[in-house]
């Protein structure tokens, strides 16, 4: 018999073609939110429900259904309830934790009434298993070692991609920057966007939910946004919906004002008449469509405020 072993990935795929097919479920997205409530056509969709059985994580309109729950009551600076349970059980406890099931009949109107949707829910676990283990399996034993497959295309990548994912509502909820809204616990933070394939950029998704993009910068980790900004381009993808820049600059600049005023009342009048002044330069640089401009003249304000916080 042969002796068992866990070779490396080199070893057991010597085509690295190969190697690439069980990358490929890190990097295509894992948003359900994105996926399901843009504009997919039907074989966007189908491609969306075959990566969702290789995840195994959960069915697609369940979880796009979830990520609603949590934003439904934006402005309401609560964290999602399994972030509020504390920050061990997101990355650990949900494992463990019976989670209510909800029938298709309540999802929302949209999502319920979609029949690749409900099929994919009432035939998931077999489908999930089939997939998300068999098919490295088949792989693997094709390359020479099918126990390899099932450990390195199976168990390691799916529980790498869970918890990647829980950490959007774990550490993206405690660690990280608010720049656009500090009404909400949601952060950016870049190392989750790293992580979970750019969805770490969680605060601009809380206040603009609508939006189908995270990262908005173009040096912004947001492979999700790439891949369906790709689709677009050949009809896969349609009727995605950009907040307008100006509402987005407008949107920061009110925040950094909000959170530096209090310090702003306790300079020196000529100090506070001059960081005002840059708001101000900003406000205009704004209305004028010049969002680089209004950019830097924030900065240049902000950088004042903290020099005077700290002598």
């Amino acid at each position: 018999m042969k002796e068992f072993h866990l070779p490396s990935t080199e070893e057991t795929f010597p085509d690295r073609k190969l190697a690439v097919l069980f990358q490929l479920p890190f990097f295509i997205v894992d948003d359900k939110r994105r996926w399901i409530e843009v504009n997919l056509h039907a074989v966007a969709r189908c491609l969306h429900g075959c990566v969702e059985l290789c995840i195994a994580e959960q069915a697609a309109g369940e979880g796009a259904r979830s990520p609603r729950s949590h934003t439904q009551l934006p402005g309401s600076g609560k964290a999602p309830p399994t972030c509020a349970r504390g920050r061990w059980w997101v990355p650990v406890g949900w494992v463990i934790d019976r989670q209510p099931h909800i029938p298709v009949d309540e999802w929302p109107p949209d999502l319920g009434s979609n029949p690749l949707l409900r099929w994919q829910r009432r035939w998931y676990w077999p489908l999930a298993f089939g997939v998300g283990f068999g098919l490295p399996m088949l792989i693997g034993f094709l390359c020479g070692d099918m126990w390899a497959g099932l450990f390195w295309g199976g168990f390691t990548r799916i529980v790498a991609l869970h918890h990647s994912t829980f950490s959007v509502n774990s550490l993206a909820h405690m660690i990280g920057t608010r720049p656009y809204s500090e009404k909400e616990s949601a952060r950016d933070n870049a190392l989750v966007a790293f992580i979970a394939v750019g969805e770490g950029f969680h605060n601009f998704h809380h206040t603009f939910m609508s939006d189908w993009r995270n990262g908005i910068r173009w040096y912004h980790y947001d492979p999700a946004k790439w891949w369906i900004g790709a689709l677009s381009k050949i009809g896969l993808t349609y009727g995605l919906h950009t907040t307008p820049a100006a509402r987005i600059e407008t949107k920061r600049l009110e925040t950094a004002i909000s959170a530096v005023e209090p310090k702003v009342e306790t300079l020196p009048r000529h100090v506070a008449r001059l960081v005002r002044g840059h708001f101000s330069q900003a406000r205009e640089r704004i209305e004028q469509g010049r969002h680089r401009e209004a950019r830097r003249a924030q900065r240049r304000a902000l950088r004042i405020v903290r020099m005077y916080a700290a002598a």
